[in-house]
Parts: C-alpha cells; sequence; structure tokens
C-alpha cells in the first residue's frame, strides 16, 4: 500500500518534469560542443589552407631539415622586430631568458638573420665576459670588456669584428645588450659563459634557420603562431605570436620523403570565440534558472503534498471523532486552492456536524415537544366521549385544538429550520441601510410590546451594508424573540448598530438571566439560560448564526453586566456611505 501511494504521489510525479528540464541545459551544452567543434574544424581548415603553401615551398629546401643540433637544446625565441641596441629588455619576450642564476642571467632573441643577446648582471664587480659559442676546439667567441664608462664587444674567431653594444647601469648591477649576425656563429649553439674568467654556465641552444625562419615569418602573424620541425619533431624555426587554440601539423615532402613539418597554430576566430562565449553564458545561466525552476518545484510540491497529507490526517481524525463539536483544519487561513479547499470541508464538515447532532437530538425532541399537545388531544378526546356539558365540550375541543395547533407549529418550525441553510445561501444579496432598518423594526416592537422598555443606538449616518433585507429582518426577529423570551416584564431590551468603516454590528442586549458557562446556544434545540426553567424547541439562535454566516458575518452570545449580548459581527459595508 506505501508503494502505491509513493507511485501516486505528486512529488514522484514531477520527477520526469524535472527530468525533462534538465535535459535543456543538456542539449545546450551538446549544441555549444558542436558549434565549436564546427569552428575548429572551419579554423582548422583555414589553417591547412595556409600552411600547405608554406609545406610545398620549403619542400625545395631539404637541406636545411638536415642541420643537427644539440640534445636538449634550448629554442631562442624569434621576434617580429628588429630590437635597438641601448641597453633597455623591456621589449624582450619573457622567454628570452635563455639561462638564470644568482649572479646573471642570458638572454637571446632571433629576428632574420640576426641574434640579439643580453646579460643582466646583479654583480657589479665582473667587467669581463667571453661567451663561447661553438663545441669545443672551436675559438668563435663574444668577448666583452667593461666598465661604468667605458664597454667595447668583438667576435674573435674566424670571422672576427667588432660589436655593437650598450650597457644600463640599475641599483644591484647593469645590463649590456648586443647583437650577432648568424652567419658568423656557429651552427651547433653551443654556449659556454665564463665571467670575470671562471666558468660560469654551459648549456646547448638551437638557432633558427634564416631561411625557414624568413619563410615561416611571411606566414605568421601576431595571432598565428608558425613552426617548422625537422622530422623527428625538433623546431627548426619558429615566426609569430604565442598562440593557444587550434593546431594542425602538416608535413613537407620531398621525392616521397618527409622532411619535417610545418605546424600552425591560432586561436580560435574572435568572432566565434565570442559567439561560444555567449552561448557559454547563455547556457550557465538557462541551467542556473532550470536549476532554480526544479528546486522550487520540488519545494512546492514537497510542500502541497506535505499540505495534502495533512489534510487528508485532519480530515480522517474529524471524521473518526464523533464527538467533535468544532471542526478546524490548519490551512483554512490560507488564500490559495488548498486553502479554500480546507474552509469548504470545513464547512461542509460543520453541516455534517449539525446535521448530525439534529438526527441525535431531534427524537429527544420531537418526544418532549410532542408529548405534552398529544397527551391534551388524548386526554381532550377522552373526556369528550363522556362529557354531556356544552360548555365543558367547548372547552375540551378548544384544549384539543389548542394542542393541535402546537404540534402544527413544532413541525413547521422544525421544516423551517431545516430548509433555511439552503435557501438563505441563494438568496440576493443588495446594499441596504441598517441604521434605517433597525429604526423601522424598533417602532413595530414599540407598538406590538409594550411591556418592555425598548433603546436605539445607530450611528446619524448611513450604514450601508451588502445583505438581504428580509434576512437581516429575519434574523432580527429569532433575536429579538430571544430576547423577549428571557426579559422579564418591564425589563431594558437594546438594539445597537455599529459602523467600523470596513464593517458593521449588530447587537442586541436584554435584561435577563446569563447564559451558562460552556454551552452553545448557536445549535439546534438547545434553549436554556441559567435562572430559568423554561425549555422551548431553541431553534431560533440557530437560524440567527445560520443567516448571519450567510450574509459574511459571525454571531456571538456573551454574558454583560445585568443580561445578556447578542452580537452580529462582521456585515460587509458597502461601497455607498
Amino acid at each position: 500500500m506505501a508503494a502505491i501511494r509513493l507511485r501516486h504521489s505528486l512529488w514522484v510525479k514531477l520527477i520526469p518534469i524535472g527530468l525533462a528540464l534538465a535535459l535543456l541545459p543538456w542539449l545546450g551544452w551538446q549544441a555549444l560542443n558542436t558549434l565549436s567543434t564546427v569552428a575548429r574544424d572551419a579554423q582548422a581548415q583555414s589553417l591547412r589552407a595556409l600552411g600547405g603553401g608554406l609545406a610545398r615551398q620549403l619542400s625545395a629546401e631539404s637541406a636545411r631539415f638536415t642541420r643537427a643540433n644539440a640534445e636538449g637544446a634550448a629554442p631562442v625565441p624569434s621576434i617580429g622586430f628588429a630590437l635597438e641596441i641601448d641597453g633597455f629588455l623591456e621589449e624582450w619576450p619573457a622567454s628570452a631568458r635563455l639561462y638564470q642564476s644568482a649572479a646573471f642571467d642570458w638572454l637571446a632573441v632571433q629576428h632574420g638573420n640576426q641574434v640579439y643577446m643580453a646579460i643582466e648582471t646583479r654583480s657589479p664587480a665582473l667587467n669581463r665576459w667571453q661567451i663561447s659559442l661553438g663545441p669545443p676546439g672551436d675559438d668563435s667567441q663574444i668577448r666583452v670588456q667593461t666598465t661604468k664608462g667605458r664597454t667595447q664587444a668583438e667576435l674573435v674567431g674566424v670571422f672576427a669584428r667588432r660589436l655593437a653594444v650598450a650597457r644600463w647601469d640599475w641599483p644591484d648591477g647593469y645590463r649590456l645588450e648586443f647583437a650577432v649576425p648568424l652567419a658568423l656563429l656557429p651552427p651547433s649553439g653551443l654556449v659556454q659563459i665564463d665571467a670575470g674568467g671562471q666558468p660560469a654556465a654551459r648549456f646547448p641552444v638551437s638557432w633558427h634557420d634564416p631561411v625557414l625562419l624568413s619563410a615561416a615569418a611571411l606566414v605568421a602573424s601576431p595571432s598565428t603562431q608558425v613552426s617548422v620541425l625537422d622530422a623527428q619533431g625538433r623546431r627548426l624555426a619558429r615566426a609569430g605570436g604565442p598562440a593557444n587554440g587550434v593546431r594542425v601539423r602538416l608535413p613537407v615532402v620531398a621525392a616521397n620523403q618527409t622532411l619535417g613539418f610545418v605546424e600552425l597554430e591560432s586561436p580560435l576566430d574572435p568572432f566565434f570565440a565570442r559567439s561560444l562565449s555567449q552561448i557559454d553564458t547563455l547556457i550557465i545561466q538557462l541551467s542556473v534558472v532550470v536549476l532554480v525552476i526544479v528546486l522550487g518545484l520540488l519545494g512546492l510540491m514537497t510542500g502541497l503534498s506535505r499540505r495534502i497529507r495533512r489534510l487528508q490526517r485532519e480530515l480522517t481524525l474529524q471524521l473518526g471523532d464523533k464527538g467533535t463539536a468544532a471542526v478546524s483544519f490548519s490551512d483554512t487561513q490560507r488564500p490559495d486552492e488548498i486553502g479554500q479547499l480546507a474552509r469548504d470541508m470545513q464547512r461542509l464538515l460543520g453541516d455534517l456536524t449539525r446535521y448530525n447532532r439534529f438526527l441525535v437530538r431531534i427524537p429527544r425532541t420531537l418526544r418532549h415537544e410532542l408529548a405534552n399537545p398529544m397527551s391534551t388531544i388524548q386526554s381532550s378526546i377522552e373526556l369528550l366521549e363522556d362529557e354531556q356539558d356544552p360548555a365543558q365540550q367547548t372547552r375540551l375541543r378548544d384544549a384539543a385544538l389548542r394542542g393541535i395547533a402546537r404540534l402544527n407549529s413544532t413541525l413547521n418550525r422544525i421544516t423551517e429550520a431545516a430548509n433555511l441553510e439552503e435557501s438563505v445561501r441563494q438568496d440576493p444579496k443588495t446594499l441596504l441601510d441598517l441604521g434605517q432598518l433597525a429604526r423601522r423594526y424598533l417602532e413595530v416592537c414599540r407598538q406590538q410590546h409594550p411591556d418592555f422598555e425598548w433603546r436605539l443606538t445607530v450611528p446619524p449616518d448611513p450604514v450601508m451594508v451588502i445583505a438581504n433585507d428580509l434576512r437581516v429582518e429575519q434574523l432580527l426577529d429569532k433575536a429579538i424573540d430571544n430576547a423577549r423570551s428571557f426579559t422579564p416584564a418591564g425589563g431594558i431590551i437594546q438594539l445597537l448598530v455599529q459602523d467600523h468603516l470596513l464593517s458593521a454590528d449588530l447587537e442586541v442586549r436584554n435584561q435577563g438571566p446569563s447564559i451558562a458557562a460552556g454551552a452553545d446556544p448557536f445549535q439546534m434545540f438547545i434553549g436554556t439560560r441559567s435562572g430559568t426553567d423554561g425549555t422551548h424547541l431553541g431553534l431560533g439562535l440557530y437560524v440567527v448564526q445560520l443567516i448571519a454566516s450567510a450574509m459574511g458575518a459571525r454571531a456571538y452570545l456573551r454574558n454583560v453586566d445585568g443580561g445578556v449580548s447578542l452580537l452580529i459581527e462582521g456585515f460587509q459595508v458597502g461601497l455607498e456611505r
């Protein structure tokens, strides 16, 4: 049974909806991946077309792909512009620092056929530098002699010449910047640096082939990096700005032999990148919205399911408690549909409770109310059989007729009470002046019942309420009848009308005995007050409460000083004042 309830619960039925909503972000991600793949494929096709021409051009330079570089050689970065020898290194790329130590850093970049080198030292006392650029036995060297006032640099070896050099001093040391033609450097690129006559560093570097570099530079751009690799994948030349994105590698083929490769790398086209970024942002926002919707729906359905189960439990308790005097649900103050359902169920169970009490009490009440008139009728008929005196016969017939009239009155009042609830709800409501109606009604009461002292308290201005005038008069009939029943001769009965701007009250006060504590005088067949021994049918206040509820008001009976107050509170005030 629990499994069946779970299978048919609202929360379980919401799961497919949540899953369907969750598919939206997933479909968005799939669409984004598809668009990203299409954009990257288009970019790759563009790079292949660009690199295909370069690969065909380099296929005629087979000899340049066989140059050997030292194992683990650091590639000298290439730049797309010539540097000015001035000692300032701000325009040098960060990748140019090919060697770093506590004493000095060595930097190198290549532009076409020119290699730029720099030394940045943190030891101002070092004034003599020697850079060997070839394998052991090669006497090609760059020698730098420097002081604060004078700096000289020269290339010694087979191709001896002076080099342009610049020095720039800074608080912790100085910088040296100079340039060497690539043609004057040994191809192996093995660098050994002596500082102050002492060996300081030894490491391999690889220069870019000038022809390959020049060819790559023609294709490269600030957003496209072009690299030329040998057959083993070692870089021979690289030109263009740094790139991280779409990469393609094309072989350089000559005589059916792969000489090397041309590698092109470029970030995604800005248009596609912006579009994909916007779609990505949209999908993230959609995912957040869907998550909020799903969580909101889960919370809503959980709350609805909990409220419905609570309403079911409360209904079960109410139906199981046969002696319940008042029906109360937790959601009656809520303005939504479940709150309206709870209020309707409360009214329904209230009606059922009243009808149940009606059925329980009516046999006893009818037995009590019908016993006396039937006994009078029976005794009058029996006496008439033996009575010969015309006067006594007339008296006995009158007693029997009074009993019959009382029986008819009792049955009519019960029938009226049983049918009143349905008819009073169908009565049309109009605007009426409650104060004026009270004035007219009290004038009639003074004429018909002069043995009581009648008092009236109403506002001077009209009190317009939305109600049915005939039903309000019927309510007053029952309220005044109830007051007269318990007011001694010459006692005071007061009718009051109070205007509260948004609502109006009608009150009937009378002198007489107080109501018993804990009694519910608005139920059927209850009509006893403390200090009285007369019991009547007890339908008057039940009718008062029924009409008041139909008018949107509520009736209260309470003890006041010297008597009892019947307050009908909450008549709806109309727009006309």
